[in-house]
């Protein structure tokens, strides 16, 4: 049984119940248990593409009626060539949704209060598959937007089928007929799901419809396929309109530093895009000549010796006695003790990451004078002196630690776990470690209390890395 949660802003809450049955799968069911959330996990049938495209069929049938507002609670039906599938619209209900049926093969109860969850639990053939479609709000009136541009991310891009992925859209990629009629603040740019109705959290970060023609855009896709392309829309050529970014895209993250911000300006400079604010300020001779070009958008060149970027201690990077993922693109012409990020508190009380003095990566933290979590890999760091890598440094506190460099997982010497609290009560620094700095540019800093699965973080460097082989687009569709 499958559960998808879409949310967005409003007032009116269905909960929409569509049922599957599907009668043409190949012959051997494969499951694979994918980490969703802290709460749940995702079993994902294998299954043939016309049997998936047939499914979506029905979930489009449904969608269309929510956004045409009928909200009538019924039982709908809807005949295709291999599946029956039919629906049922529930009762109204506001607040936190949760969401429980009584089929015996359910094996869990979701609980959400936005965003996308899901559950698949498969017990015999046929398989029935439940999609729970949490709607909030009328159907979005588009008719005020002159433009509007498929995006369909490509299904070989893709690790595996995730949920509640942050899409990176390189505007640039979007051709100079977005910029000639996209607003200069890009106050009119709308994501939609493929439906063309459903709008999507999204985050601009941003734009320039100048000469330049260049952007960075991000939106929470509930569901991404590893099997078909995902498609979405971008809508844009409007006037009037003031749409408003939604920290709500970063559900999954404590901080997302964007670092496109002039650390001359007046602090706290760097911008924190996810909920809890966490805005940083530099440190430092920084000028807005540090402001370059970045790998996504704009960052930060450091100079290695005082630049660096503060943000005052709290709870959301703290690492606690919680998993973690934290990444960071980094672009430097010395990999020779160059500090990444780090907590420091004491000799005996501190956390950082670094490429070391023999150019290695390493992730190293002490807690009362002993070492704790520790990542070490076996080779050098292997980046090309002044190109762009995407470092990740991951840890599930109850197994093992993991350390990716473009996408890849390395091998590690040194792997050492701790499930007890490691925080030092200390400020959290962006390119320094007690005084020692980094020596090139940073961008895009990441920390999410939760360890993203492998498939996960290939997916976001295909995406980061090459965002026009990420995706592809079509021509802008007259409205």
């Amino acid at each position: 049984m499958l559960k998808k949660i879409y949310k967005n802003q409003g007032s009116i809450a269905l909960i929409l119940v569509i049922m599957i049955t599907s009668l043409t799968l190949i012959s051997a069911v494969a499951l694979t248990l994918v980490n969703v959330s802290e709460k749940m996990a995702n079993y994902q049938l294998e299954e043939n593409v016309d049997v998936l495209n047939q499914k979506q069929a029905c979930l489009d049938d449904a969608m269309v009626r929510i956004s045409n507002n009928n909200y009538a609670t019924g039982t709908y039906a809807l005949d295709l060539t291999n599946v029956h599938c039919y629906y049922q619209i529930s009762d109204t209900v506001t607040g936190l949704k949760t969401v429980t049926t009584t089929a015996s093969s359910l094996s869990s109860v979701g609980i959400w209060s936005q965003s996308l969850r899901a559950i698949v639990n498969v017990s015999s053939t046929p398989i029935s598959m439940n999609s729970y479609q949490d709607i909030v709000g009328a159907a979005w009136d588009s008719s005020a937007w002159s433009r509007r541009m498929r995006i369909s991310v490509q299904p070989n891009k893709v690790g595996t089928d995730l949920y509640n992925f942050p899409v990176y859209v390189d505007l640039s990629t979007l051709g100079a007929s977005f910029f000639d009629l996209a607003q200069s603040d890009g106050g009119d740019i709308v994501v939609t799901l493929g439906d063309g109705t459903t709008k999507l959290l999204r985050e601009l970060v941003a734009i320039d419809t100048g000469a330049a023609d260049t952007g960075e855009l991000h939106f929470l896709a509930p569901y991404l396929s590893a099997q078909v392309a995902t498609d979405f829309y971008i809508y844009f050529g409007n006037a009037v309109a003031n749409e408003a970014n939604d920290d709500g895209v970063w559900v999954d993250y404590k901080v997302v530093q964007h670092l496109n911000n002039d650390p001359s300006s007046a602090p706290p400079q760097m911008i924190d895009s996810s909920i809890n604010n966490y805005d940083g300020t530099s440190a430092g001779t920084m000028t807005n000549g540090d402001l370059v070009v970045g790998k996504l958008g704009n960052s930060l060149e450091l100079d290695g010796t005082d630049d660096y970027i503060s943000l005052t201690d709290y709870d959301y990077v703290d690492l606690g006695t919680d998993d973690f993922t934290i990444s960071i693109w980094v672009n430097t012409t010395s990999l020779i003790n160059n500090y990444m990020f780090s907590k420091y508190q004491t000799t005996n009380d501190r956390w950082y990451a670094r490429v070391d003095a023999g150019g290695r990566l390493q992730f190293y933290n002490m807690v009362a004078g002993t070492a704790r979590i520790q990542m070490y890999p076996s080779t050098v760091i292997g980046l090309d002196s002044g190109q762009w890598g995407h470092i990740i440094f991951a840890s599930d506190r109850d197994t093992s630690n993991y350390i990716y460099k473009n996408g890849q997982v390395l091998t590690l010497s040194t792997n050492v776990t701790y499930t007890s609290a490691v925080s030092p009560s200390i400020d959290f620094r962006i390119g320094s470690y007690n005084g020692d700095g980094f020596d090139g540019k940073l961008d895009e800093v990441r920390f999410a209390n939760k360890a993203f699965s492998a498939a996960r973080i290939s997916t976001e460097y295909n995406n980061q890395n090459s965002a026009s082989t990420f995706y592809s687009t079509t021509t802008p569709e007259v409205l």
